[in-house]
């Protein structure tokens, strides 16, 4: 499993839709790819918190259906 990190992010109507780094040439990648990787455990999505940690993007149930949510690793 590789990590992958997350520089910026595009919404839409205040809807996250996609995650990016773009220096990395897998970006962007739609949130929908990205809920999928990580249910498959193919790749980690991280950014860096304000003391440079690694906080790991997560999948959760919401009533709409998954979304995307930052955890401690």
């Amino acid at each position: 499993m590789t990590r992958r990190k997350i520089t910026h992010t595009r919404k839409h109507n205040g809807r996250l839709i996609a995650i990016g780094n773009p220096e990395e040439w897998w970006s962007p990648r739609a949130t929908v790819d990205v809920i999928i990787d990580i249910d498959a455990s193919i790749h980690r999505y991280y950014v860096n918190d304000r003391n440079g940690r690694m906080v790991y993007a997560a999948v959760v149930d919401s009533p709409t259906g998954p979304r995307l949510e930052a955890s401690s690793p």
